[in-house]
This record gives C-alpha cells, sequence and structure tokens, in this order.
C-alpha cells in the first residue's frame, strides 16, 4: 500500500510540473510575440513641416 501511495504522490507531481512547464512555455512564447505598425506622410518640399523634421534628425542623429 506504501509503494501505491508513493507512486500515485510521483505521477500527482510529475503531472503538475509537466503543467507547469507547459504553462511557463507559452508564457515566454507570447512574450514573444511583436507588432509593428507603419504610417507614410508626405509632405510638401520646403514646407514648414519638412524644414522642422530635417532640422530635428540634424540635432538628433549620432553621425
Amino acid at each position: 500500500m506504501k509503494k501505491l501511495h508513493a507512486c500515485l504522490i510521483a505521477g500527482v507531481l510529475a503531472a503538475a510540473t509537466a503543467e507547469a512547464e507547459d504553462a511557463s512555455a507559452a508564457s515566454r512564447q507570447s512574450a514573444l510575440i511583436s507588432t509593428t505598425s507603419t504610417t507614410t506622410v508626405i509632405y510638401a518640399p520646403g514646407s514648414r513641416e519638412v524644414t522642422s523634421i530635417h532640422s530635428w534628425i540634424r540635432n538628433n542623429s549620432p553621425g
């Protein structure tokens, strides 16, 4: 009877561990999902917006 209890306990622990590992793998996989959104805006050459954007890029670009 003690062997049966030990086997049942070991089986329950193994099943619980497997479920926890599956849940952990699922959460790691969902953390790898990313989304990218792109917006395109066209400004008229020489417009105030173009001048402002060009100035910002010049002032904030490393090279």
